[in-house]
C-alpha cells in the first residue's frame, strides 16, 4: 500500500488537502533537501487555494537534489496532470557552484516509496541552459505549479527564470529559491537582471523562508497574497513594495513572531517594541 494516495486518483479538494498534509507534515522531513517548513506549509496552500479556483496546470522543478519539494509539486497534480523534474543529476562536473547534490536513484526511490507513478514525470538529466521551453512544454503543458533551485549563478538564475515566464499560466505560480540567501549572491542579480527586462511579467507577491512567489497575472498575484495573509496570519512580518509590486512577507514560527503577531501586541504596537528591548533577559 502506497503511503500517500497516488495523484491519479480522486481529484476532492478533500483528498488533495489530506495528501499534501501526510506529505508535509510527516514525509518531507524524510527526504534530504532544502525545504522550511513554514515555506512547504505555504506551498501545499497555494495548490489547493488552485484546485479550489480551477486552475489546470503541470508541474515542474529545475534542480530536484532528491525531490524535497518537487515531491510536494507532485502530490499537487490532479488527474490528467504531468510534471517534469530536471537535474544535472550524477553528471556532477557541471555543477559549476556546488550548489546541490542531485541522486537520480534516491529521488526515484522517494517517488515510489510514497506511492507516485514515475510515467506521469518527465525526466531531463541535463544542464537546465541546454533545455527550451518548447521541449519542457512538450512534456507537461502548460504549468501552474513551477520550482526554481537550480544552479545558482547568475546566468543561469536568469535562464530558469526566462524558462518559467514562458512556460507559466498567467494564473500560476513560480517559486524560486534562495533569491535573499547571503550564501547565494548571484541568485539576485540573476533575478535583477530578469527583472529589468520590460518584456518579462513575472513579479512577486510574497516570501516565505528561502522562498519568492511570482505570477504573472496581477490579479491573481493580489487574490494568492490575501489568502495567505489570512491564512498565515501569524507568520507574518510586514509588506515592502518589491520591483514595483506588493510583496507580503512571511517569517519562521519563533516565538518572537509569535509575540509580534498576537492581537494583543497587534492592538498596541508600542508593546512590542517595549518587550524587544527585554530580549537579553529571555536568554
Amino acid at each position: 500500500m502506497s503511503i500517500i494516495a497516488t495523484a491519479a486518483g480522486p481529484s476532492s479538494l478533500e483528498n488533495l488537502e489530506r495528501r499534501l498534509a501526510v506529505y508535509v507534515t510527516r514525509e518531507c522531513r524524510r527526504v534530504a533537501g532544502w525545504l522550511a517548513p513554514e515555506s512547504a506549509a505555504v506551498i501545499a496552500r497555494l495548490a489547493v487555494a488552485q484546485a479550489d479556483w480551477k486552475i489546470a496546470g503541470g508541474a515542474g522543478e529545475i534542480g530536484i537534489h532528491h525531490g524535497k519539494l518537487f515531491l510536494l509539486l507532485f502530490f499537487a497534480l490532479r488527474a490528467g496532470e504531468r510534471a517534469f523534474a530536471l537535474d544535472i543529476f550524477e553528471d556532477q562536473q557541471l555543477n559549476r557552484d556546488a550548489s546541490g547534490d542531485g541522486d537520480r536513484a534516491v529521488f526515484l526511490g522517494h517517488l515510489r516509496r510514497l506511492g507516485g507513478d514515475p510515467e506521469r514525470v518527465s525526466i531531463f538529466a541535463q544542464d537546465s541552459t541546454s533545455v527550451t521551453a518548447a521541449t519542457l512544454l512538450a512534456a507537461t503543458g502548460p504549468l501552474r505549479l513551477m520550482s526554481v533551485d537550480g544552479g545558482h549563478t547568475q546566468e543561469v538564475t536568469r535562464n530558469d527564470l526566462q524558462l518559467g515566464e514562458a512556460m507559466l499560466l498567467p494564473e500560476g505560480l513560480l517559486i524560486l529559491d534562495d533569491l535573499y540567501q547571503e550564501r547565494w549572491p548571484a541568485v539576485a542579480a540573476g533575478t535583477f537582471a530578469f527583472m529589468s527586462d520590460p518584456a518579462n511579467r513575472l513579479r512577486p507577491f510574497a516570501i516565505s523562508p528561502n522562498k519568492t512567489y511570482f505570477c504573472k497575472d496581477p490579479g491573481h498575484a493580489a487574490r494568492y497574497r490575501d489568502l495567505l495573509a489570512a491564512d498565515f496570519a501569524d507568520l507574518v512580518l510586514g509588506r515592502a513594495s518589491v520591483f514595483g509590486s506588493e510583496v507580503l512577507i512571511l517569517g519562521r514560527r519563533t516565538l518572537s513572531n509569535r509575540i509580534r503577531n498576537h492581537r494583543l501586541v497587534r492592538a498596541n504596537p508600542d508593546l512590542y517594541r517595549r518587550l524587544s528591548r527585554l530580549r537579553h533577559f529571555w536568554r
